[in-house]
């Protein structure tokens, strides 16, 4: 039986989990937000193009461009294999 490295597991994670805190939004009532400018312009997020929401662990929200959704998934398969390889 093999055991989970949490540390090498975490340690990958730490470098990989490239997120940034920007800054606050409001919730209209209509239940818009404004994405900040310069998430938009480090994006390429421009007016009329469409994103998809995720939602984790019940208490996050992301976006993703409609047009990066597939290199998204793609990725993410690579971590889920990298995570599956790093706990054999």
């Amino acid at each position: 039986m093999h055991t989970l490295n949490k540390e090498k597991l975490l340690q990958r994670k730490q470098q990989d989990f490239n997120t940034a805190l920007v800054g606050t939004v409001t919730v209209w009532s209509k239940g818009q937000v404004v994405i900040p400018k310069e998430v938009r312009k480090e994006l390429d997020i421009n007016e009329w193009d469409k994103l998809m929401v995720l939602t984790k662990h019940g208490m996050a929200i992301g976006l993703i461009k409609s047009d990066n959704v597939p290199e998204f998934l793609s990725y993410m398969q690579q971590e889920i294999e990298e995570d599956v390889r790093l706990a054999a």
